[in-house]
């Protein structure tokens, strides 16, 4: 009797099981607490009663009391993990919630132990130390304005060494093409020579057909004087 008694928990267990695979229940390493006392950091939405029923069932420990506090985080500007943090953007982070457990039987955290090979601890500082260095070398990157800042003028500088290429290529095609058109210049000079020579050979003999006719027509008046009656 006395060890069911013993077995049995102090307080009156619920029927109903509920399972809560999600949640993540932390014990906390509290040197300044007493050894009947053991404090968790618990999701938001769990009571006194799950913590209770937790322990219970999993590890088989008896509580005597439990007390519960929401530990709020303090204002921020914008949220965790932005490199560039908008001003004036506020911003609280999600609250802790913590609960101390009172136990009925002490519990003595033991002693840190001087080996870790057992546990592979040089492995687990080296891939330490190797994300730390990966973290720095990528907050001593430029940020993203500068990045596209950078984008942006090399854009530029391709650009504007395309339109110079340009530019060149069509100067010496014109250079090229410099004496074709020098002839076809003076091929449309003699041209124009010769269309004048014949323009102006055509004016002179129209004048004198003007004159000629001019002449007979003052021979023909003074004919006609001699005549009576004229």
């Amino acid at each position: 009797m006395a060890l069911e008694a013993a077995a049995r928990p102090l307080f009156m267990i619920g029927k109903k099981q509920v399972f809560l695979p999600n949640q993540v229940v932390t014990l906390l390493y509290t040197p300044h607490l007493p050894a009947t006392q053991a404090k968790f950091i618990v999701p938001l939405n769990m009571n006194k009663l799950d913590i209770r029923d937790y322990l219970w069932h999993a590890y088989g420990v008896n509580t005597i009391s439990v007390r519960a506090f929401v530990q709020q985080s303090k204002v921020q500007q914008d949220k965790n993990g932005v490199d560039q943090p908008r001003a004036r953007q506020w911003h609280r982070p999600r609250a802790i919630k913590k609960m101390t457990v009172e136990l009925e039987k002490p519990f003595i955290w033991p002693e840190v132990p001087e080996n870790f090979e057992q546990w592979d601890k040089e492995t687990y500082d080296a891939a330490n130390r190797e994300q730390e260095q990966r973290m720095e070398q990528a907050n001593e990157g430029p940020s993203l304005p500068e990045a596209v800042k950078t984008l942006r003028a090399e854009a530029r500088n391709v650009f504007s060494e395309a339109m110079k290429s340009r530019e060149e290529a069509d100067r010496k095609k014109k250079a090229a093409n410099r004496p074709a058109n020098a002839a076809l210049k003076t091929k449309s000079s003699s041209r124009q020579d010769m269309t004048d020579e014949t323009e102006g050979d055509e004016f002179w003999d129209q004048e004198v057909e003007v004159e000629k006719e001019l002449g007979m027509e003052k021979g023909l008046k003074g004919g006609m004087s001699h005549f009576p009656g004229a």
